[in-house]
């Protein structure tokens, strides 16, 4: 993608909320849980640039790789500090916003004693502040969850950071509509609205590279987060019941496989 948008208007790191925001997805058991707090599926968690941890960046790049094969090769030897100016996209990485989606509890960004293993990082986006709209990009979801629901609500959680963060009733993104048509129909699917660019290819043709811009308010969007919530945990249950149901078709193909050789041989 080509950055084509105005230049950004910076607001300085106060524009940052220093607070890291927790949201859980809501845990599958319905029953009365033996610890105080249920585990939840899924916790997003949205933090500035200033206060991502460094234990946080392998599996930052582990999904980043997973995602982008085509990059890996570029990104793969670069120091920690080279590896965000690259992921911030032309944009200044310490202005830029994380929204990271872990499986269960988040960590803490700022663990009070020895550090723990982390749980797996299931999804990610970075943003940075335009003067209408979060410009986000790099929105990866791990591939074995991918169909969840999670690049959805991923970018539903960024909405919620430009509303409470920046005061901004927007987001955005620019993609070659050329090369990767599906990802335009990805964001228009859930309200995004394509503007032109005015950046044009070789020939009469459209412009290759369009903006997509997802406009909301307050009200809309805890609807669409309950919405969503309630799709990803729907998808989870089915999941694991193809699971279980494929766990015990194995069991049974290898009882019935022991029998019939019990059999051959009596």
């Amino acid at each position: 993608m080509t950055d084509t948008s105005p230049s950004p208007s910076w607001r300085g790191s106060d524009a940052l909320t220093p607070a890291i925001t927790l949201t859980p997805i809501p845990s599958l058991s319905m029953a009365p849980s033996p610890s105080p707090q249920p585990v939840p599926l899924a916790t997003l968690q949205t933090l500035p640039a200033g206060a991502l941890p460094s234990a946080f960046l392998p599996p930052i790049r582990a999904l980043h790789a997973a995602c982008f094969p085509k990059d890996a090769a570029d990104v793969g030897g670069l120091a920690d500090a080279a590896f965000l100016d690259r992921i911030a996209w032309l944009h200044d990485a310490g202005q830029c916003v994380w929204v990271l989606c872990w499986k269960g509890c988040a960590p803490p960004a700022a663990p009070a004693g020895p550090a723990s293993p982390l749980p797996p990082l299931l999804a990610m986006v970075t943003a940075t502040p335009y003067p209408t709209s979060l410009f986000g990009f790099n929105l990866a979801v791990a591939p074995a969850w991918r169909g969840a629901g999670l690049g959805r609500r991923v970018m539903h959680e960024l909405q919620a950071a430009a509303l409470h963060r920046f005061a901004l009733p927007a987001i955005s993104a620019t993609v070659d509509a050329a090369g990767s048509p599906s990802l335009v129909r990805y964001y228009c699917s859930f309200g995004g609205e394509v503007e032109a660019t005015g950046v044009s290819g070789a020939g009469a043709g459209p412009p290759p590279t369009v903006r997509v811009v997802r406009r909301f308010d307050a009200g809309g969007l805890r609807k669409a987060i309950a919405e969503a919530d309630a799709a990803f945990v729907g998808k989870v249950v089915r999941m694991r019941q193809r699971q279980a149901l494929a766990r015990l078709v194995g069991i049974v193909v290898g009882v019935v496989g022991l029998g019939v050789v019990g059999w051959r041989r009596a």
